[in-house]
C-alpha cells in the first residue's frame, strides 16, 4: 500500500483519506499535517494515528526524513507553494490541489519545472468544479 501524509485536513483532505479508509489495501495514511486542533482530532482517530504521526504544522512533518511514499497537500490555496517545494525536496509524489502558487507565475512555473525533474507531481483541480458546473466550465 502507498504510504500518504495529508497536510490540510478540511473537505479536500478527508475525500483522499476516506479513499485510504476505503481501499486500504491500495493506499495507507501514516501522517497528517493540520492546525486546526479539532480536525486534527477528527483525523487522527479515522486514521487510527498514534501522536507520533500527528503534526501541527506541515514545517514538522517535512523536517523528517522521508517515511512515506507520497504527499496530499490540501491546504488554502496560498499555503500550496511551500510544503509542496519542501516536500519535493524530500523526493515525495505530491498530489496538489490546484492551484500551485496563487501569484508570481514566473517562479511558480521554475518551480513546476523542478518538481517534475524530481518526481511524480499531479496537480488535482476536480473539486473546483461541482458536477453541475462541470459541463459549464467545458463550454467556457
Amino acid at each position: 500500500a502507498v504510504k500518504l501524509i495529508i497536510i490540510g485536513c478540511g473537505q479536500r483532505g478527508g475525500v483522499y483519506g476516506q479513499y485510504a479508509v476505503e481501499h486500504p489495501s491500495l493506499c495507507q495514511v501514516v501522517a497528517i499535517a493540520e492546525p486546526n486542533a479539532k480536525r486534527r482530532l477528527k483525523f487522527a482517530k479515522k486514521f487510527k494515528l498514534d501522536r507520533k504521526q500527528v503534526f501541527n504544522d506541515w514545517h514538522d512533518v517535512l523536517k523528517l526524513d522521508k517515511f512515506a511514499d507520497a504527499v496530499v497537500i490540501t491546504t488554502q490555496d496560498k499555503m500550496h507553494f511551500q510544503p509542496a517545494v519542501a516536500a519535493a525536496n524530500l523526493k515525495y509524489h505530491i498530489l496538489l490541489e490546484k492551484p500551485m502558487a496563487v501569484n508570481n507565475k514566473k517562479k511558480t512555473f521554475k518551480h513546476i519545472n523542478i518538481v517534475r525533474s524530481l518526481l511524480s507531481l499531479l496537480i488535482n483541480d476536480c473539486f473546483r468544479f461541482p458536477n453541475p458546473n462541470a459541463e459549464a466550465s467545458l463550454l467556457l
